[in-house]
């Protein structure tokens, strides 16, 4: 009696069989779940690094480029400024002051190539009627186009004559780089406004901040510099002509005009240096 209730009956052990089957089968789907789920996690991290490389070297190629074509517009416009004729220097000063405006970490680099080119060697034409100084520039720019015309025609080259500068048309191009300057020193400072009114917009958007000059040995003529604000100034030597204004003109750092021959007439109303000026 007592080795026969020990015995399990077969209902008992099938069903112990059933769910130990069971039971590894859910094992198994369990595992295999999780082994899938870690692998869709891999290949997720797999491909967001991807992603991330792909933006990385598309962010790296597109400033490269950026900056290639930069420095091809600067280049460019610098080579035009050593052109002959007046037109092409003309239109490299207005490259680069598109380009500085759009690049604001070259904007002391124009400055520089503009006073560099100010401070190159030329004789002002003689005195004269500003009509008639038109009119001489016109009359030049005739003589050498007639005499491009007639040198294409004969299969040859200009004289070295012709190829010179007029006078009177760099004189153009000078007051046009003097502009240039001006327009972006010229600064207006904002109004005081109480924590309830609105702002405004900046009253100075195209003033170009913290700006040095080097016009030391300059010809200058007609410089209005009212109401601009310059870092640093060096006019040492310079020679101005029709009555230079510096009219409500800040240096911040220092301005030096030692040596420098036209300032007699000069309008210096209310002009001021932090330090050094003199």
């Amino acid at each position: 009696m007592a080795l026969g209730a020990s015995r399990k009956s077969p209902d008992a052990t099938a069903c112990t069989l059933l769910i130990s089957s069971v039971c590894g089968v859910s094992l198994s789907r369990t595992a295999l779940a999780a082994g899938a789920g870690v692998g869709a996690a891999v290949m997720l991290l797999l491909a967001v690094r991807r992603q991330r490389h792909q933006e990385s070297t598309t962010a790296h190629t597109t400033h490269d480029a950026a900056e290639r074509r930069t420095t091809e517009r600067y280049a460019k416009a610098v080579e035009q400024l050593g052109s002959d004729q007046a037109p092409v220097r003309l239109g490299g000063l207005y490259a680069l002051d598109r380009l500085a405006e759009q690049t604001p970490a070259l904007r002391q680099r124009v400055v520089d190539v503009i006073c560099a080119y100010l401070r190159m060697p030329f004789t002002p034409p003689a005195e004269q009627d500003r009509r008639e100084e038109i009119r001489a520039a016109q009359r030049a720019a005739r003589t050498r186009a007639r005499a491009a015309q007639r040198a294409a025609h004969a299969g040859t080259t200009c004289p070295a004559a012709d190829r010179s500068r007029d006078p009177h048309e760099e004189r153009q191009v000078r007051l046009t780089a003097q502009r240039i300057l001006e327009d972006h020193l010229r600064h207006q400072d904002s109004l005081v406004h109480r924590w309830w009114q609105r702002r405004t917009t900046d009253p100075s958007p195209r003033h170009w901040a913290d700006i040095r000059l080097d016009l030391t040995g300059a010809i200058l003529s007609g410089v209005r510099l009212n109401n601009c604000r310059i870092s640093e100034a060096w006019f040492v030597g310079a020679t101005f002509s029709d009555e230079p204004e510096f009219v409500e003109t800040t240096f911040t750092r220092c301005a030096r005009f030692n040596n420098a021959t036209g300032l007699e007439r000069a309008k210096l109303n209310d002009a001021r240096a932090a330090r050094g000026g003199r």
